[in-house]
């Protein structure tokens, strides 16, 4: 993996001088592979993790290395997780499934504790 990450730069297809938050972006837009609105879904799980820690994951680390992260080993567990109901844990959990097939959808997601309590 991190090897097609270094040919997909010096074929510059891929750019080093990316900004944002390369966690928010998910194994299948990384390979290159076709997405829907599932990676955005991810992405809403990141940004709940930066929420309760203060800065999303893998923002220690260099922008190819954050990328051979996700793909190799998906999101860490957030640091704060004490600070988060169960509620918030379920959605969470449900935004940052890895595989693409399993990740829910926008009208799936909407079925979620935390989701469904606000709908009511």
């Amino acid at each position: 993996m991190a090897l097609s990450l270094v040919l997909l730069v010096l074929l510059g297809i891929l750019s080093l001088s990316l900004t944002g938050c390369f966690s928010c972006i998910i194994q299948e837009v990384i390979q290159g592979e076709d997405y829907d609105t599932k990676a955005d879904i991810w992405s809403t799980g990141v940004m709940c993790i930066e929420m309760i820690d203060g800065l999303p994951p893998y923002m220690d680390y260099p922008p190819l290395k954050a990328l051979y992260q996700i793909v190799s080993y998906g999101l860490p567990p957030p640091e704060n997780e004490a600070m988060m109901s169960a509620e918030f844990k379920d959605f969470l959990q449900c935004c940052t499934i890895f595989e693409h097939e399993d990740r829910p959808g926008c009208a799936e997601l909407l079925k979620v504790r935390a989701c469904s309590h606000s709908l009511d």
